[in-house]
């Protein structure tokens, strides 16, 4: 039988490793069959290198996106990206980028998750034929509703019907539209 040998070298830096209970790896971009060893200094440079300075969430058609701006001034634009478990994954950069890049995007998302953003309106318009009136929105999160029916109550209240599952803040920016709305024409 032969055995392969590898040289316990960091491929980043070319210092010799130093071996303790564990060796970090990478999958490799040079070989077809292999892992690139690296050492802890390297790995740390890499997290340093890694961290977001700024992280812009936007949607296009539904589909999130982020501008990321690292703390090494690399700048990431329009990447299309996921959130699954305890991590985010950014497509065109999932290969390249460490674990603590993919858990620190998911703080950021959730942040700007949790601050409404989502949930205000891009675009909304209404439409009113004999006796109905209908509106179609869409949220900045990438929510739309199509010729929704409303009718404003005894009381004057604005009532979607029960079929239509909306957020409580969505719905306020609607009845604030409706308002609008009602003023200018």
């Amino acid at each position: 039988m032969k055995y392969k040998e590898v040289k316990a070298v960091c491929c980043r830096c070319n210092k010799k490793l130093q071996l303790k209970d564990a060796i970090s790896y990478l999958p490799s971009m040079t070989k077809v069959d292999g892992i690139d060893l690296i050492c802890d200094k390297c790995i740390e440079k890499e997290t340093a290198d890694w961290q977001i300075k700024s992280a812009s969430f936007y949607f296009m058609n539904t589909l999130p996106f982020v501008d990321v701006v690292l703390a090494s001034g690399q700048v990431y634009p329009g990447l299309t990206f996921k959130s699954v478990g305890d991590c985010c994954y950014a497509d065109a950069i999932d290969d390249i980028s460490p674990e603590s890049f993919k858990r620190q995007l998911l703080i950021e998302w959730k942040k700007y998750a949790k601050s409404g953003v989502m949930n205000e309106l891009e675009s909304i318009s209404f439409t009113e034929d004999f006796k109905n009136l209908y509106f179609t929105a869409k949220t900045k999160g990438g929510k739309e509703y199509y010729d929704v029916e409303f009718f404003i109550d005894r009381k004057g209240q604005f009532q979607i019907h029960n079929s239509v599952v909306m957020n409580e803040t969505t719905k306020q920016y609607i009845i604030a539209a409706w308002n609008d709305y009602l003023k200018n024409n």
